[in-house]
């Protein structure tokens, strides 16, 4: 009975303790470099020290996000989108319950230049090989 008794006490502190951390907020807005919300912006909350994802959201079609963590220490955001340049919010530091504002972070369009192409070889159009014909 003893032992029923610690174990249920034991369980009950273990969920009292998962529900009593303290969550954060991390909210922000992602716009284009003419000044529109982009919409699908992957933004990643990574660790300062390593650069280890916590936590991972997208945009909403005013580019703006919200999440919530409940680890604290040093973060910094990851702002991705196809055809647009990568970008990284500043280092901030999160605590129990704090809530974190991103600054407003524009992502500039990605150079569409490609690389000069050099032809070394050409192969002839119809190769005849011994049981077969390639064209």
């Amino acid at each position: 009975m003893r032992r029923i008794l610690f174990l249920a006490l034991g369980i009950g502190a273990m969920v009292t303790q998962g529900f009593s951390q303290a969550r954060s907020a991390i909210s922000g807005n992602v716009k284009d470099n003419a000044g529109k919300g982009l919409q699908a912006v992957t933004v990643s909350l990574l660790q300062s020290k390593d650069s280890s994802l916590v936590k991972s959201d997208v945009t909403d079609a005013n580019g703006q996000y919200q999440f919530t963590v409940t680890k604290t220490g040093k973060f910094f955001l990851s702002y991705t989108i196809i055809g647009f340049e990568k970008n990284y919010s500043a280092a901030f530091e999160l605590q129990n319950g704090q809530n974190y504002d991103a600054a407003a972070i524009s992502l500039q369009p990605a150079s569409k230049k490609l690389q000069d192409v050099t032809v070394t070889s050409r192969k002839p159009m119809i190769e005849i090989k011994a049981d077969k014909t390639v064209f």
